[in-house]
């Protein structure tokens, strides 16, 4: 099983009384259903497959909305809106070749938040597409006791080496920053569980996971660093309210080894 597979709960309990500040920028907006942008391209021949899954509870989850987004703009592609199946299963046909898109996982008014991912491939064929529960979002920041400004942006995923197979390691000792906007990170103890600032000051080598609270909303990216050295990066965007993102770090390919080992 994947290190990104294992993620519980705790993800939110890792905001230990964040304490974010103003931003100067105009507040970003969800995607509107209305604004839709063309695939250009003269290759509409990939097919993205997926389950949507429910954080936490790691099981299938029916009937719900899923929408494709421009993986550059997060607005929204013109191309049909999907709903998983009985077993959460779904696909999305038409799909530009060799490109990357996002989806959101709409949410539904008491049950679900809405739920991003990005950086996905158009070939992807068994893509955990992750739905996070209204009763997950809302009691772990009250679990963990956190002030959380609804005006920025939550994000939570793992730091990874992946070897020839693409089997994930754990970037021991790496560290997370952003290199745009704001964010306050945390990482986790050996239990997989989220640690304070002053307990855990870089990514485990047992698990390697990271949440970012109080970020600026909007197209952030956040860095991989070893030794004061990005060694990867990703891209995404937060969004303000009940409303979260998921995404990894992969290590740049040009990495033949692990450049996280800790001594």
């Amino acid at each position: 099983m994947k290190c990104s597979e294992l993620f519980l709960m705790t993800v939110l309990a890792a905001l230990v009384v964040f304490g974010g500040q103003a931003c100067d920028e105009e507040p970003f907006v969800s995607p509107n259903s209305t604004d839709v942008l063309d695939t250009d391209t003269n290759t509409n021949d990939a097919k993205l497959c997926g389950t949507v899954i429910g954080f936490g509870s790691d099981t299938p989850v029916p009937n719900m909305k899923v929408i494709l987004l421009d993986n550059d703009t997060a607005e929204l592609l013109a191309m049909p809106e999907q709903t998983s199946g009985s077993d959460g299963r779904l696909c999305i046909s038409g799909l530009p070749e060799g490109k990357r898109v996002g989806l959101k996982v709409v949410g539904v008014p008491g049950q679900f938040v809405d739920t991003y991912q990005f950086n996905i491939r158009t070939d992807a064929q068994n893509e955990k597409i992750w739905i996070m529960s209204k009763s997950t979002f809302t009691a772990s920041p009250k679990m963990a006791q956190v002030t959380v400004d609804p005006t920025k942006g939550i994000a939570a995923g793992g730091g990874y080496w992946l070897d020839k197979d693409r089997k994930e390691y754990p970037v021991e000792c790496g560290t997370i920053e952003p290199l745009t906007g704001e964010a306050d990170i945390r990482y986790f103890n050996d239990q997989g569980l989220p640690a304070p600032a002053n307990l855990a000051t870089s990514l485990n080598r047992a698990n390697g996971y990271w949440v970012a609270a109080n970020m600026t909303p909007g197209k952030v990216t956040l860095q991989l660093m070893v030794d004061g050295v990005a060694v990867g990066s990703t891209t995404f965007f937060a969004y303000p309210g009940e409303a979260i993102s998921f995404g990894n770090i992969e290590v740049d390919p040009e990495y033949t080894e692990n450049p996280g080992k800790c001594e």
